[in-house]
């Protein structure tokens, strides 16, 4: 119930899907949802860009998980996603492997500032055989 979160998420769904990928969305009604037009693009494309790409390079279980709620208080956006090449930390924060990783790496540091202006945190959590991100934006 959100026109730029439907949006982002149909067309990020698609795209995943023209790349072999199944992505499965939990949302609960985002109607009351405060982040800006600009913030949303900003955290779903960069959640689901980098979740797709790290899931494209899988053999089997292309599969992302996407949950977006309100829950307790707070606004959870969470992306699990399967990975070949564990990410890279350095200084407490993962770093790109791209080759010309002077181009990239700044939609982690975006989702992170956007996290903090609302008085909320983003994280990242490495498994064995999956990478999960989640961003809380309390509610004020």
């Amino acid at each position: 119930n959100h026109p730029i979160a439907d949006a982002i998420l149909n067309m990020k769904r698609q795209e995943a899907l023209n790349r072999g990928i199944n992505v499965n969305f939990m949302c609960s009604d985002l109607r009351e949802m405060r982040l800006k037009e600009d913030e949303i693009i900003i955290l779903l494309g960069n959640l689901l860009d980098n979740a797709i790409e790290a899931t494209e390079k899988c053999e089997s279980d292309k599969n992302i998980q996407v949950w977006i709620v309100q829950e307790e208080r707070q606004f959870v956006i969470t992306v699990k996603n399967p990975y070949v090449e564990r990410p890279r930390w350095e200084e407490g924060r993962i770093v790109t492997l791209k080759p010309d990783g002077e181009k990239h790496g700044y939609g982690l540091a975006a989702i992170n500032d956007i996290a903090e202006r609302y008085d909320g945190v983003f994280g990242i959590k490495t498994e064995e055989d999956y990478v999960k991100a989640t961003v809380l934006i309390p509610e004020p």
